[in-house]
């Protein structure tokens, strides 16, 4: 949570976000490579499951330069 900007703290909350980050043991997430400007990129992403055959959802990440060097998810998949 510490990763995440607070505009996507807000509107998720903490328990779906470690469910969705454990449950599946069978999948994976492709990260591309990303675009934008100084202080604000943009990452394609294709989460990948395996539930009998493989499924691809396609998506993108979002990270921001909050200041000092720091930066946070501002998107998530």
């Amino acid at each position: 949570m510490v990763l995440l900007s607070d505009r996507v703290r807000r509107s998720h909350d903490s328990e779906s976000l470690e469910q969705f980050f454990a449950s599946a043991s069978e999948q994976a997430y492709e990260v591309g490579r990303g675009q934008g400007h100084p202080g604000r990129y943009r990452f394609p992403v294709v989460l990948v499951t395996k539930t009998g055959s493989l499924h691809r959802t396609f998506s993108e990440i979002i990270v921001v330069n909050t200041g000092k060097n720091d930066w946070v998810i501002d998107k998530l998949p």
